[in-house]
């Protein structure tokens, strides 16, 4: 693995610089950094802050700097830093990437970002919310989470940074009720982005949709069916569905925003799960499948990135995102999740009857998906190898036996391994008979986590 900052706001957008194992990082604005800010940024400190990696820990440490350390919008003196974490020094925004040899990250994008001819299109009133008013105060960006002085903050309801602004007047705004304000990321189904009702100011996460033009009304009356039925999926760990927007033959799904990391990025940047954690996460997720399946919805899609972690009165919470996804790709598509390239989307979390028959996946699909992950997230390793041909890796889930997760990590019990073996049987029938007896098998193991004894959730 190496670590990439890349400059993502202020001057030098674009620069970049790789970490190696076993180096330390200087960043600031003196000539003597090694990744030197001098001619860009006159507010970051001539040694700013260090990145010390040791090839698995990627650790920051401000170096007394006079503007402060930003991560996660806190002010920090140390920290471990994760992939995808924003860092602010002086005016400057900094992308942390961890770059894998291998990893689902690497797998192509099948639907992108759609491609909107602005004069023929009516702009959004998103711009609203840029004006400015008269005086300055300090606010916390609802954007990014830095703090800023301004002589121009927006209005008070709507605190964003000069960097913000400007970033968002530079997107085309789609979607009229919501400023788009910048990317948080690009999958398989589309691009996501950071929102703010117009209304309120509230933020949410609006994935596009794009299916290309000449889409009949029948797929797009099946879409809004399905959009509308995510309506009634609300659980605790369950990413909220709030509306659908069609605009043309373009879709967005207006999601709940979740500020936490996805387990995938907390693998990579923590290392295995220690086991008490893991086990109390896949309750967790077991809690929303069993929710959603009582409402004949399946996943399809389970794996450690739709795990949104948060914390919640100081303890992690798991959300559980992109649920019903898949199937409205289906919807959208008539093909989309069907492809053999398709099968490879999720390598490492896929069930062999989904490589057979996607469409008519089960519940226990979903439960060989839990195995899988718990499988990664005790181990940072994958059920079978995914080198080689999508082909190749179809027949190891179709033929061949997983390693035994305790030659990974031999201090598992007997009894946890069971489990996810069990989760994990190539036939359906040999798994366990739901979700349920899934999560009392686990709670019998760690009967004093605070999830995992708990009564299951039941809706209002």
């Amino acid at each position: 693995m190496q670590v990439v900052l890349t400059v993502i706001r202020g001057k030098g957008v674009g620069r970049s610089f790789e970490i190696a194992p076993l180096q330390s990082v200087v960043v600031g604005r003196g000539a003597d950094a090694d990744f030197s800010f001098a001619a860009h940024d006159t507010h970051m400190s001539r040694r700013h802050f260090k990145i010390d990696f040791d090839g698995t820990d990627v650790k920051l440490v401000d170096l007394g700097s006079a503007n402060r350390t930003i991560v996660r919008g806190s002010a920090v003196r140390e920290c471990a830093l994760a992939d995808g974490d924003v860092v602010a020094a002086g005016t400057t925004l900094l992308r942390v990437d961890f770059k894998h040899s291998h990893s689902d990250a690497a797998i192509p994008t099948y639907y992108h970002m759609p491609t909107v001819d602005a004069q023929a299109s009516t702009p959004s009133q998103g711009a609203s919310l840029l004006k400015t008013v008269s005086g300055g105060s300090t606010r916390t960006c609802i954007g990014c989470g830095v703090g800023y002085l301004s002589q121009e903050p927006v209005q008070p309801s709507y605190p964003l940074c000069s960097y913000c602004r400007e970033e968002a007047n530079d997107h085309f705004q789609p979607v009229p009720g919501y400023l788009f304000l910048r990317m948080l990321g690009r999958g398989g189904a589309g691009v996501v982005w950071l929102g703010l009702r117009e209304s309120d100011g509230k933020r949410f996460a609006i994935k596009a949709l794009v299916v290309g033009h000449g889409t009949g009304q029948t797929t797009h009356v099946r879409f809004r069916r399905e959009a509308s039925v995510l309506q009634d999926l609300i659980h605790p760990h369950i990413v909220g569905f709030h509306e659908m927007k069609t605009i043309k033959d373009e879709h967005y799904l207006v999601m709940e925003y979740i500020p936490g990391q996805d387990a995938a990025r907390l693998l990579a940047a923590q290392g295995p799960f220690e086991i008490p954690r893991a086990v109390d996460l896949a309750c967790q997720l077991l809690e929303a499948l069993d929710y959603a399946h009582a409402k004949r919805f399946v996943h399809r899609d389970i794996k450690p990135s739709n795990l949104l972690i948060v914390r919640e009165n100081g303890r992690e919470v798991v959300k559980l995102a992109d649920f019903g996804l898949a199937r409205i790709v289906e919807q959208l598509t008539d093909h989309a999740v069907t492809t053999s390239n398709d099968r490879a989307g999720t390598p490492s979390f896929i069930a062999p009857e989904q490589i057979r028959d996607f469409r008519n996946a089960k519940p226990a699909t979903d439960q060989y998906a839990v195995g899988a992950t718990l499988y990664n997230l005790l181990t940072n390793q994958y059920v079978f190898r995914v080198d080689g041909s999508a082909f190749d890796f179809c027949i190891r889930v179709l033929e061949e036996e997983p390693v035994p997760i305790r030659k990974h990590r031999p201090e598992i019990s007997e009894e946890l391994a069971a489990i996810i073996h069990k989760a994990l049987q190539k036939d359906p029938s040999r798994r366990f008979r739901n979700v349920v007896e899934m999560r009392r098998a686990l709670s019998k193991l760690e009967p004093g986590l605070s999830s995992v004894g708990s009564t299951p959730w039941k809706s209002p």
